[in-house]
């Protein structure tokens, strides 16, 4: 019974194993004839992959060119910080420096690497830059960032990017549309910059401009008492101890327009060290509860300010970008001579306090 059943079974199986042998055969055949497809392919594509995108922004060149050349600001408008808000980054070097070297670790999205500049050319107002991909794939590519003056307040930024891919990763690199993806990251980028850019341009331009000069001045004696005062109680101080240093040293021995000398400001503890100020006459003698300073005769860079005192931070800041830009320091405490009596003069436009920084000698501010 069995030997008939085997008589009829065999044959199927044999039938069966043809055709296996059969279909394994043509898939090989296939797969040797995608292999090769895939070869020759290989050996036509192109072996740079090369991506270019373009953005005019609505902003003075000086304003994008600060958004390019710095990696911790041009980090702000990164495609990939949204892929990844907990990314680490980490930065090197000085800012738009060559050698200067952007790092980042972050999820499977952004991978790891960095990128470090490799050329800068301030005159064509151009960075270029090698990345290096460690994960999730190793690789490197050269990129280069180019701001253009387009006049009228316009600005160009080209964002290139390029990469050498052998065989068989160009064909990988066609295959998953790698060109596609990393222009589509550019463009996201670059509007990011446009808009990012064109709101510092516009801030930047509502922001009020102060002139800085440059005086010679003498000698000057103040009656005041120093004090630590909080940034936030600088008002109320101001109202209860001005007025009492003036009725101490009396009107009599005046020799100027009441003041404010700081002599430090911290920011992280809120706090200053300050005086409510009067010149005094040199002859003048120290009131019962106050002291006598001297700041000595000599350079001094100047602000003639006008405006309510709640604008008065915007003149310091400006004299603080004039002094860095200049290599300058300052030799003393730092004053605000109140030249309106706000008691007789209702109208804060109409107020105006001269911003006074005492300076080392040897600093010579630059045009």
């Amino acid at each position: 019974m069995l030997a008939k059943c085997y008589k009829f079974i065999a044959p199927i199986e044999q039938t069966l194993i043809e055709r296996t042998m059969k279909a394994l055969k043509v898939i090989g055949i296939l797969l040797l004839v995608i292999v090769g497809i895939g070869l020759i392919a290989s050996l036509v594509l192109p072996k740079e992959m090369e991506v270019s995108e373009s953005v005019t922004i609505e902003a003075p060149m000086d304003v994008v060119w600060n958004h390019v050349k710095d990696w911790k600001v041009s980090d702000q408008w990164s495609p990939w910080k949204k892929e990844d808000p907990d990314m680490k980054v980490t930065f090197e070097g000085e800012d738009g420096a060559v050698g200067s070297k952007f790092s980042w670790e972050g999820n499977d999205q952004v991978g790891s690497g960095y990128q470090e500049i490799t050329a800068v050319d301030m005159e064509a107002h151009q960075i270029v830059s090698t990345v290096h991909f460690i994960e999730p794939m190793e690789g490197q590519g050269d990129i280069t960032l180019t701001v253009n003056d387009e006049g009228e307040g316009k600005t160009k930024v080209t964002w290139v990017y390029k990469q050498q891919n052998g065989i068989p990763m160009n064909l990988m690199a066609t295959i998953f549309n790698a060109k596609g993806m990393i222009s589509g990251k550019y463009q996201e980028g670059l509007a990011q910059l446009k808009e990012i850019a064109e709101k510092a341009a516009a801030e930047a331009a509502a922001k009020p401009t102060f002139e800085v000069l440059r005086e010679n001045r003498a000698a000057m004696n103040y009656v005041i008492k120093k004090e630590v005062v909080k940034m936030a109680d600088m008002k109320t101080y101001f109202d209860a101890n001005m007025p009492a240093v003036g009725q101490a040293v009396g009107m009599d021995n005046f020799a100027g327009a009441p003041c404010a000398l700081y002599w430090s400001w911290d920011e992280e503890k809120g706090e200053s060290e300050l005086s409510a100020a009067i010149p005094v006459k040199a002859e003048m003698k120290a009131p019962e509860g106050y002291t006598i300073t001297t700041i000595d005769a000599g350079d001094c860079l100047v602000i003639d300010y006008w405006g309510s005192y709640d604008g008065l931070g915007g003149a310091h800041e400006a004299m603080d970008e004039y002094m860095t830009a200049n290599n300058i320091t300052y030799r003393g405490p730092v004053l605000e001579e109140y030249l309106t009596d706000p008691s007789t003069e209702q109208d804060p436009a109409k107020w105006h306090t001269k911003i006074v920084y005492p300076i080392q000698a040897a600093a010579a501010p630059t045009e």
